[in-house]
Formats: structure tokens, sequence, C-alpha cells
């Protein structure tokens, strides 16, 4: 599976917050081959595409380590990302299924939302 290459259009409320250099490096990991397979198999099992992200992205961006940024930067960047999976998994032909769909393992995300895939 290759990367995806399209661009983010962002909704009004993360204009500004989307055009900086860390969301830009967030899109790009959320496009890339290795997370769109976890986002698709997590899809398949019924998962918010989210969930399987989450250890990887409190790993790989410190605006994901609540204890290094403040909570407002961190609560926004948490709203991006869904935003930005939604529009990964819509140009993947997936339809949102169920926003606030419960997230049991991890401490990053405590909600997020589920996408089908049309028959």
């Amino acid at each position: 599976m290759e990367s995806l290459n399209f661009e983010y259009e962002s909704p009004a409320n993360f204009k500004s917050l989307s055009e900086t250099d860390d969301a830009k490096q967030l899109w790009k990991y959320l496009c890339s081959s290795e997370s769109l397979i976890r986002m698709e198999t997590a899809t398949y099992l019924k998962k918010p595409a989210l969930e399987p992200l989450a250890p990887h992205l409190q790993m790989t961006f410190d605006f994901f380590k609540i204890e290094k940024t403040e909570k407002s930067t961190y609560d926004r960047f948490k709203q991006l990302a869904g935003s930005m999976v939604r529009s990964i998994m819509e140009e993947q032909g997936y339809e949102h299924e169920k926003s606030s769909v419960n997230i049991l393992t991890g401490t990053l995300f405590n909600t997020a939302s589920r996408y089908v895939k049309p028959q």
C-alpha cells in the first residue's frame, strides 16, 4: 500500500492550526502507508480508525504528550487528528458511521469516529 498524496482541506475552525509545521507533519504521518493499514484494519474490526494510531502518535509527536504541552493545544491537536482521519477515510471510499465511539485501550483518545466501507 502506498502513502496518500492529497491535500488536507481544513474546516474553518482548524485553518490556522492546520497550517503549522506540526500539523503538516501530523498529516504526512497519517497519510503514510503504515497509518493507512492500521486505520483500515481497525475499521474492518469495527473499531474507531484512530484507536490503533494513539500509541504511535504519542511516541512521535510531543503535542500528543500532555506533560509536554498545554492542555488546550493537546486537545486541539486531538481534534485536528480526528478531522484529518475523516478526510483520509473518506478519500479511501469509507463513510462516517458513528461519532463518539468509546476507546477502551490507550490514554490519548477517549472517543473517536468509526467508519464503514459501503458494499
